[in-house]
């Protein structure tokens, strides 16, 4: 390997670790003796600058013959199973989101029962940069075997052992998934799709662009739903209402279970013309579970206790208004919010038998809080729990103070796929003005570059 290509691997694998042992240099690390993190096997010009295929064969046989098997956690690409003598199982999961719920289980049993046929067994397991994807399903499995008693500490230690900077998974769905699966275990829970029904969508604050949001869901990696252009004005300092609460009813209410994204586009103004628009541009996501919507989801992080005492002694003003906004929703009135004396946070960084990094004060992580109200259950997403599109952009984009609520209300049963698709199907707005692409005025490229992919590239 020439100067030239290790640098270039170095600079691919950014803050990750690397194995630099024996004559190898490889973006793959050792997050515990016999559980591997490393980056796609790559072949042919890619191989340059990731993970060559040959070499990680080569690591294996040299360390593991005969002992080894190959997680593949790509829903993008594969590879044939026989360059690794078949050992390889395939738990697709998509680029910068989490895992379907039930897939976490599959896989911790799975890797289980491997590492259990012989002590000298391990797994290598990988995304495409063998960092978030590759994070979320093995700090999953080290709660799963007990490793770790927290999904907090199981995120501090894979951050500490995968990356220089603690930085390991680092996408607010992806943690949140990791949180869901401790959560269960923890209260030993059964995982069963719970029916809600959406029924509201409040910004209490809005993006700071001239033009217009829009919004899809989707249950199961398929698209259920999608809303037309509401318009944002925010040139016009006469607007008494622009600061207000922004309310959108879905009519009808949406059926939805089990594993949920909803995407959030800007659409903006040409030439500060509302008939000439941007092509939808996504500013942000974040992805859910049915199941947990309207429970205390335990989150445990040393920063976070502070922020709940100065939260109790003093009303979130976005509360005050999501509860002024509901209050004239008529039949489906609601109480004013409740406190939130039943979220807590666990301070345990015990080692057990995996070494613990100390807690990073660096990172503060909080994840979406879920309240019962009466008949309604709120979900609250805040700046930091979702999910950026293009993370200086969005930042831009969206104001710091940033609140979007999901008012939900329970199903007694599971939605059916056929109204969804014909709610999908029917058109949800007549008036949307026509998508002028800016490249056709500015004769600029795509800036898919742009795309900050550090958490799993």
């Amino acid at each position: 390997m020439t100067a030239m290509t290790a640098k270039l691997r170095g600079l691919v694998s950014k803050n990750k670790r690397r194995y630099r042992e024996d004559g190898y240099d490889l973006d793959l690390t050792y997050i515990c003796p016999n559980i591997i993190a490393m980056g796609f096997p790559s072949e042919k010009l890619e191989g340059v600058y990731r993970n060559p295929m040959d070499e990680v064969l080569r690591l294996l046989e040299d360390k593991h013959k005969d002992h080894y098997k190959i997680y593949n956690l790509c829903s993008e690409r594969r590879y044939d199973a026989a360059k690794f003598h078949g050992r390889v199982s395939i738990y697709p999961i998509d680029d910068h989101h989490p895992p379907d719920l039930d897939l976490i289980g599959k896989f911790c049993e799975d890797l289980d029962q491997w590492l259990a046929e012989d002590e000298k067994n391990i797994a290598a397991i990988h995304c495409k940069a063998g960092k978030g994807r590759t994070g979320v399903m093995i700090c999953a499995y080290l709660l799963h075997r007990g490793l770790k008693s927290t999904a907090q500490e199981a995120l501090d230690y894979y951050g500490f052992q995968r990356t220089k900077n603690r930085k390991g998974v680092t996408i607010p769905s992806q943690r949140r998934y990791v949180h869901y699966y401790g959560h269960m275990l923890r209260n030993k829970l059964k995982y069963e799709p719970v029916g809600l029904q959406l029924l509201t969508i409040v910004l209490s604050t809005l993006p700071n662009l001239n033009g217009g949001l829009c919004f899809t869901i989707s249950q199961a990696r398929t698209k259920v739903w999608h809303s037309p252009v509401y318009e944002i004005r925010r040139n016009s300092s006469s607007d008494q209402n622009i600061n207000l609460p922004q309310r959108f009813d879905l009519t009808p209410p949406l059926a939805l279970s089990g594993d949920i994204k909803m995407q959030c586009s800007a659409v903006k103004h040409l030439f500060n013309n509302p008939k000439m628009t941007t092509k939808k541009e996504p500013l942000f996501h974040f992805c859910f579970n049915t199941f947990f919507v309207g429970q205390s989801i335990v989150m445990e992080s040393t920063e976070l206790l502070p922020d709940l005492q100065s939260q109790e002694s003093a009303p979130d003003s976005s509360e005050a208004s999501l509860a002024t906004v509901l209050s004239n929703m008529g039949s489906l009135s609601m109480a004013t919010l409740e406190s939130r004396d039943n979220v807590s946070a666990e301070k345990s960084y015990a080692s057990l038998s995996l070494r613990s990094p100390p807690p990073s004060s660096a990172e503060r992580y909080r994840a979406s809080i879920h309240e019962d109200k009466d008949d309604h259950i709120v979900l609250t997403f805040k700046k930091e729990d979702v999910d950026p599109a293009h993370k200086e952009r969005t930042a831009k984009v969206i104001p710091s103070d940033f609140v979007m609520e999901l008012v939900f209300r329970r199903l007694e049963s599971l939605p059916d796929s056929s109204e969804q698709q014909t709610l999908l199907d029917e058109p949800q707005s007549t008036h949307d003005p026509p998508e002028v692409d800016p490249e056709e005025l500015s004769g600029m490229t795509t800036d898919d570059e742009d795309y900050d992919d550090d958490d799993d590239q």
